[in-house]
């Protein structure tokens, strides 16, 4: 029998957008999700509501669970570490120690753009067995990289250290703490250098008191602006 093409050879189904989180671009301009000129990442607190799934379906039943909250203080603790600069001498290590303070500053922009998101509720209505991984959050983070990250730069980094004697403090040698409360204009540091590598800030500094007997506080925040 000769064939027609009119009947299918094939089904048509449905698939559901939220399978691709990637924006696609157009000379003569694209959707894109409207961001902030600028970003702080200083100690907000941010607070969403979600189901057991992590959607955002119904607001009214939502609101009565329990809120999720995310710090920016403890997000940017989680994703930085301070460590003594290799190859020091003996000498330098009891005297102007250097240090190394390193961040992982794009974790931390990632982490603050999802949960202005989930605070927003951009993505109400997304279920999660229409996404590609089965997992709106995980989504929501690809969004992220793909369409937002490259469209923000570090503009600036702000650091502060607070001196402490060991006999005073009751810590051992090299116990440097982070410390939100060291965030005042007495105890800001601008005797640092700092370098960007692999998505990762380095600040890097002496110590201003002997390591042999202080100890220190420290604290950062973090400045992002539109490209």
């Amino acid at each position: 029998m000769r064939r027609t093409y009119i009947s299918p050879e094939f089904t048509y189904e449905q698939v559901p957008g939220t399978l691709n989180m990637r924006e696609t671009r157009f000379p003569q301009g694209s959707k894109m999700m409207e961001i902030e000129d600028t970003i702080y990442i200083s100690e907000d607190t941010i607070y969403w509501y979600q189901n057991s799934q992590k959607e955002q379906i119904n607001p009214i039943s939502e609101s009565s669970t329990q809120p999720v909250g995310v710090n920016l203080v403890d997000i940017k603790q989680k994703n930085s570490k301070l460590y003594l600069q290799k190859n020091q001498s003996a000498l330098a290590l009891e005297s102007n120690a250097r240090w190394v303070l390193e961040i992982e500053w794009r974790e931390i922009l990632i982490q603050y753009i999802f949960a202005r998101i989930k605070e927003s509720r951009t993505f109400e209505g997304v279920i999660a067995r229409d996404t590609l991984r089965q997992n709106v959050d995980l989504s929501i983070r690809d969004y992220i990289g793909f369409n937002i990250l490259s469209r923000y730069e570090l503009s600036e980094n702000l650091f502060w250290t607070k001196y402490s004697k060991i006999l005073d403090s009751g810590r051992l040698q090299y116990d440097n703490l982070y410390d939100r409360t060291t965030k005042l204009e007495m105890f800001k540091n601008r005797q640092f250098s700092t370098r960007i590598s692999e998505g990762k800030l380095f600040i890097e500094f002496n110590q201003q008191q002997p390591a042999l007997d202080w100890v220190f506080d420290y604290y950062y925040t973090l400045n992002f602006r539109k490209i």
